[in-house]
């Protein structure tokens, strides 16, 4: 009987390392707002991907982006200070209610299991908000390429706004306003 309590208890770190819990979404209007307010968006065919870097602890924010008090404490752990959040917004455009809560629920459980292997900048996660562009040919594989692709591409284009910005550039502005 013994064996069986401790082997549960080994296995709990890995179930909890999986979990999609408070700390690992945004939950309040100011955090999708400071997402939205960076101007960073990494589109694909199926998903499209708004995010800012997070603020390493006792760091200062990347060039581009507004300094802001946090709207909530963090909380330690996996998803807390260093990690990835994730925010939804779905469309009634893309369809009804059941074919919106399939799509977030996709789109969290793929990012659920990629959460840990997303690229960092500086030791920080990413607060994103994922948007659908469109449900078809929508299936688990698909949600994690997608993610794992503009996860990709956000975080270069982060690392090349952060040279810009160490070179002497100002806030932002010149970071979007040239020719791509």
């Amino acid at each position: 009987m013994e064996e069986t309590r401790h082997s549960n208890s080994e296995s709990l770190p890995l179930r909890a390392a999986l979990t999609l819990g408070p700390s690992k979404r945004l939950t309040h209007d100011l955090e999708y707002k400071a997402v939205y307010d960076a101007k960073m968006k990494k589109v694909g065919p199926m998903l499209v991907m708004n995010g800012v870097p997070r603020r390493p602890v006792g760091g200062t924010m990347p060039a581009g982006t507004v300094e802001r008090e946090p709207v909530v404490k963090e909380v330690g752990g996996m998803g807390g200070v260093g990690g990835w959040r994730l925010g939804l917004s779905v469309s009634r455009k893309i369809g009804g209610a059941v074919v919106r809560v399939r799509a977030k629920r996709l789109i969290r459980e793929a990012f659920r299991h990629l959460q840990h292997d997303l690229p960092r900048l500086d030791g920080c996660g990413f607060d994103v908000i994922v948007s659908v562009r469109t449900v078809q040919g929508m299936t688990s594989e698909s949600c994690r390429a997608a993610l794992k692709d503009l996860a990709a591409r956000l975080h270069d284009e982060w690392s090349r706004r952060k040279r810009r910005g160490e070179g002497g550039g100002g806030a932002g502005g010149g970071a979007t306003g040239g020719p791509r």
